[in-house]
């Protein structure tokens, strides 16, 4: 019963930041996996989430009320139906007033964590098959198709094909620390600035100090 709760402890934390947090979704997305929940009505919340970042490149918010009224129309099990309108009205005054406040880094780490064991499970059972039925191959694919659950460390940025963060770098004009004359002056002053990098390179004993 303690795991139980556990598990819907964890999994609600989940799912509170896949609604609030545009940064946990961002770390979330490369490591989802619907299989990973234990409640079928966390694990299609999560998705929705998921399709919407993917579409839209943050979390839902508020608009997971207008998700819910769409997608709801598909779910033809009205227990089912009403159970996860029950889970989000429960959350929706929780989810509301931990979108500042939401850790996003430490259930990151416990999201980690407990998909690592969910995925522990679910290759123990498909090797535990494979050994009932006396099949090597089952238990062989089970294997190949097992993904190591790892967080990304940061996100990514592409710097040649984000055309944001090209005009951030041009438009952002800083004063260089010191500056050289001349023609010396003219190539490098603009990268004398707080943070810049400049190699001078050269022979040995030829004066670069």
């Amino acid at each position: 019963m303690a795991k139980k709760k556990q598990d819907e402890f964890i999994e609600r934390q989940i799912i509170i930041g896949a609604i609030v947090s545009t940064k946990f979704m961002e770390r979330l997305f490369p490591i989802y996996n619907q299989d990973y929940f234990e409640s079928p009505e966390a694990a299609k919340i999560a998705q929705w989430c998921v399709e919407y970042f993917r579409h839209y490149k943050r979390a839902p918010g508020r608009e997971i009320a207008l998700i819910y009224e769409s997608k709801s129309k598909r779910i033809e099990d009205k227990d089912e139906r009403d159970f996860i309108e029950g889970i989000l009205d429960s959350l929706s005054e929780e989810y509301e007033n931990m979108a500042d406040t939401f850790n996003a880094e430490h259930v990151l780490d416990k999201t980690v964590e407990y998909f690592k064991i969910r995925s522990y499970k679910i290759l123990s059972d498909e090797l535990r098959a494979a050994s009932v039925n006396y099949d090597a191959g089952m238990g062989d694919t089970a294997l190949n198709n097992y993904n190591k659950v790892q967080a990304t460390m940061t996100e990514s940025v592409k710097p040649f094909t984000d055309e944001q963060l090209i005009a951030r770098a041009f438009d952002r004009v800083e004063e260089p620390i010191f500056k050289f004359p001349g023609a010396l002056g003219r190539d490098i002053n603009d990268q004398l600035v707080p943070g810049g990098f400049v190699s001078f390179m050269g022979p040995e004993k030829r004066g670069k100090t």
